[in-house]
C-alpha cells in the first residue's frame, strides 16, 4: 500500500537525450537584455556603467562557452572603446570579433555584416585611419 505512494525518479526529472552527452548543456548569456541595459546606460550617457555590464557579461560568456553571446559583447565593446577612445582595448576588442567570426565560421552572415563595419571602420579619434583588418577572414575567403 505504501508503496505505491512512492514517486519514482522519471516522474519529476526531465527527459534527456540518451545519445547526447551529460556533461555539456548549452547555455546562452541573455543578448537582448544585455544590449536593452547597455541602450539604457547609453541615453543616459553613463559610460561606466555601460562599460560594468558589458564586462560582466563578457565574462558569464566566456565561462559558459557562449561564443555567439560573447560575439555580441566583444562587438559592443569595440564600439564603447572606440567612443571612449580607449585604443588599446579597441583593438583587443575588435581582434576578438574577427577571430570570433572565423571560429563560428560565419563571415558570410547577417551577424558578420554588422559587425565587420564596426571593427574595420575609419575613425578620426583613433587616428590613422581604419581600426584594422589585418587579415582576411577565413570564412570569407
Amino acid at each position: 500500500m505504501y508503496n505505491d505512494k512512492i514517486i519514482s525518479h522519471e516522474d519529476y526529472a526531465e527527459p534527456v537525450c540518451p545519445l547526447c552527452d551529460p556533461t555539456k548543456t548549452e547555455s546562452f548569456i541573455p543578448a537582448d537584455r544585455v544590449i536593452s541595459a547597455l541602450d539604457r546606460y547609453l541615453d543616459k550617457n553613463d559610460y561606466d556603467g555601460a562599460l560594468k555590464t558589458l564586462l560582466y557579461w563578457k565574462d558569464e560568456a566566456e565561462k559558459i562557452g557562449d561564443d555567439r553571446g560573447l560575439l555580441t559583447v566583444e562587438n559592443e565593446l569595440c564600439g564603447l572603446y572606440r567612443k571612449l577612445s580607449k585604443r588599446e582595448e579597441a583593438y583587443a576588442a575588435c581582434e576578438k570579433v574577427l577571430s570570433l567570426i572565423d571560429k563560428l565560421d560565419i563571415g558570410k552572415s547577417v551577424t558578420a555584416g554588422t559587425a565587420l563595419p564596426r571593427a574595420t571602420r575609419p575613425s578620426a579619434r583613433l587616428k590613422g585611419g581604419c581600426l584594422f583588418l589585418t587579415a582576411p577572414l577565413k570564412s570569407t575567403a
